[in-house]
């Protein structure tokens, strides 16, 4: 803690960081020291990262019908970020390749294997 406080100490005179950044490293620091008062077992851990998973499951589901609605307002040719929405909305299981229409999904598919061959 004492090396993180040194650190904080000196930044404003040997970092490029404006104030904003400055004033998130001080709250963050005070977060961590909080964090340090109170140690959590493992098992709290554990749990507390099962709480987190559920509420992400949640709203996971909550997003579907707004996805749905975004999919079937989508038009070709597909712009860059709609096709990684699409990319990450399959990964997270939000839709399926049935859910995308069918012009969509040829366009996507093409990116989907650009994108493969490119990352191998």
């Amino acid at each position: 803690m004492k090396k993180i406080k040194g650190i904080q100490n000196k930044a404003p005179e040997e970092s490029t960081l404006n104030e904003y950044h400055q004033q998130r490293n001080k709250e963050a620091l005070k977060e961590v020291e909080e964090m340090m008062k109170h140690p959590s077992s493992l098992e709290e851990m554990r749990l507390q990262a099962q709480r987190l998973n559920e509420f992400d499951e949640v709203d996971k589901l909550i997003e579907i019908p707004e996805i749905l609605y975004l999919l079937s307002q989508m038009k070709t040719p597909l712009r860059k970020r709609e096709k990684f929405r699409i990319k990450v909305w399959l990964a997270r299981k939000q839709i399926t390749k049935a859910n995308i229409p069918l012009k969509i999904l040829l366009e996507y598919h093409k990116f989907e294997q650009i994108f493969k061959s490119r990352n191998k």
